[in-house]
């Protein structure tokens, strides 16, 4: 009888896990629960909710047969990043130059030709769905659907409930339910804690310059601001007026953007009206970009981090968010959830091999050993800068700036930061 592998969870990491599944464990009988995706917006450059996809992200779905079906029109590269302390002079530029000393290969080759892509969530989501759609392995889909609770039985398997009252057993369950998780509730996995005292604000912005491809972050005093190139929308018809012209060209120019801010800070800005949150913006818009002319409707979140302590209990397993939910000052909280499952790729591949369970107990502990010290490590180096440039005492903001001063001469230190930063080393 073929392996029973149970995903629960339709976003970007369990709907990536499904296409693994496929790819790596064909003959297995993959169950699927969740919600339903909302399709992609028809429109380029209008959706907030975006990833900044790292090279090592970019082979995973390679490899699994999604990039190719990625629009190209709504994939945007950026080649260069900028990060400056607002209310000082240190700032340190990088580029995709600095990510690869290797000239030949082929993934040096594509390390140099990006940092990253930003992509909107829901059209990577349209694109892993196609692919899991068009597989040969076939996937028993119980969408829309809502876990009711969970049971393991002396057997093993997990019998896992529906609220529809449906009932599915499985061999092992992959819990990919976001920082949220229930099913890490239900089965006892403790986590770690702590509120980062701000709320985000996401939100497109169009501007009247290019983004030339580049990532821009600047360190308020209140928290970090980000603007993340968008790929180019479709040319317009022919501008009538002045007015039409500029609409039409910052339509051409458009940023995600994501503003943590101080609690104490964020409902002054949360609330105000299209105009005067553009005053804001503008006051803090790298000069290259020029005037913010434009803003979509913002969404909001708390920010926490979270880290689970375990990864697994008996044949339950935790992967994305639902083992680690960090800040999302690097932009790295769903590209160390496609790392969960490239080490999962791997463990399975070699269980395979060898004829062991996939969902055995040393399977699941080599899993976790992997993952958790790398997945911890940048959540608390996510910390570390943030309470770092939240520092306001005087002689500590010179010795910050001066140290970034430091940082844009040194290739080398750059190198390494910039390949944590952009994911290339989770």
């Amino acid at each position: 009888m073929p392996d029973r592998i149970l995903v629960v969870g339709t976003g970007m990491i369990g709907s990536t896990l499904v296409r693994a599944l496929q790819t790596i464990l064909p003959k297995a009988q993959i169950l699927w629960v969740g919600a339903e995706n909302n399709k992609p917006n028809p429109e380029a450059g209008r959706d907030a909710r975006v990833i900044a996809c790292a090279p090592s992200s970019r082979k995973l779905f390679e490899d699994l047969g999604v990039w190719q079906k990625l629009p190209q029109d709504r994939v945007g590269p950026y080649i260069r990043m900028s990060v400056w302390d607002y209310d000082g002079t240190g700032q340190v530029d990088f580029s995709a130059d600095e990510l690869s000393t290797t000239k030949d290969s082929e993934a040096g080759e594509r390390q140099r030709a990006s940092l990253g892509h930003i992509i909107e969530n829901s059209v990577l989501l349209e694109a892993l769905e196609k692919s899991i759609d068009e597989s040969d392995v076939a996937v028993e889909r119980h969408i829309p659907a809502k876990v009711e609770g969970i049971e393991t039985l002396e057997s093993g398997e997990i019998r896992v409930r529906l609220e529809s009252g449906v009932e599915l057993l499985a061999d092992m369950v992959c819990a990919a339910d976001g920082a949220n998780s229930q099913l890490r509730d239900w089965i006892g996995l403790s986590t770690k804690e702590w509120s980062c005292q701000q709320r985000a604000l996401t939100a497109v912005v169009s501007h009247s310059s290019s983004h030339q491809q580049t990532a821009w972050q600047a360190f308020l005093p209140t928290g970090p601001l980000a603007f993340l190139p968008l790929s180019g929308t479709k040319a317009g018809t022919k501008a009538e007026t002045k007015a039409e012209a500029v609409a039409e060209t910052s339509a051409e120019h458009r940023s995600s953007i994501i503003w943590s801010l101080d609690l104490d800070a964020v409902e002054d800005i949360e609330n105000l009206q299209d105009a005067d949150f553009l005053k804001q913006i503008n006051r803090y818009i790298p000069a290259e970009l020029g005037e913010a002319v434009s803003v979509t409707p913002r969404f909001g979140f708390d920010l926490r981090q979270k880290l689970a302590q375990g990864y697994y209990d008996k044949r339950v397993l935790l992967v994305g968010d639902s083992a680690h939910n960090i800040h999302p000052l690097a932009g790295q909280g769903a590209n160390l959830g496609f790392s969960d499952i490239a080490e999962l790729m791997l463990q399975w591949r070699r269980a395979s091999s060898r004829g062991e369970p996939v969902w055995s107990d040393s399977v699941l502990r080599r899993y976790q050993r992997q993952r958790r010290w790398q997945n911890q490590a940048m959540a608390l180096s996510m910390d570390v800068f943030r309470q770092g440039f939240g520092v306001q005492e005087p002689h500590l903001r010179v010795l910050r700036n001066q140290l970034m001063h430091l940082m844009q001469g040194q290739d080398r230190l750059k190198r390494a930061i910039a390949k944590v930063a952009t994911g290339s080393e989770t």
